[in-house]
């Protein structure tokens, strides 16, 4: 399972607060969130492990913490890649010291720029 950014689900339990623990959360969050990315939450009710496999994500009950025996850790299948790099000229404002350290910092990987000053 990937252990990429993520967050932390604290909705208390989802008998007590319905609209957190909602398909439609769960599907925004997959949404949302890029490959490798974690979500946890102490709930390990049935009722969220299915939601958030439903909506995409890799589940898996998980030990707890503190007095919690177990816990839920789901992540969005996948590995976390850069965008592809544009080629387009970078603009430069000011040629000040951080401008010229800028433009030169560019020029030693031949990136186009256009300092403005």
């Amino acid at each position: 399972m990937g252990r990429g950014p993520g967050a932390f689900l604290d909705g208390f339990a989802p008998a007590r607060n319905e609209d957190m623990w909602s398909n439609a959360v769960y599907r925004k969050m997959f949404a949302r969130s890029r490959p490798g990315a974690c979500v946890a939450t102490y709930s390990a009710a049935g009722v969220v492990r299915h939601g958030l496999s439903n909506a995409g994500f890799d589940v898996e009950k998980i030990p707890g913490f503190g007095r919690k025996k177990e816990m839920l850790r789901a992540s969005r299948p996948g590995n976390w890649q850069p965008a592809a790099r544009r080629n387009d000229e970078v603009i430069i404002i000011g040629a000040g010291l951080a401008g010229q350290y800028c433009a030169e910092a560019l020029s030693r990987r031949n990136l186009p720029y256009r300092l403005i000053d």
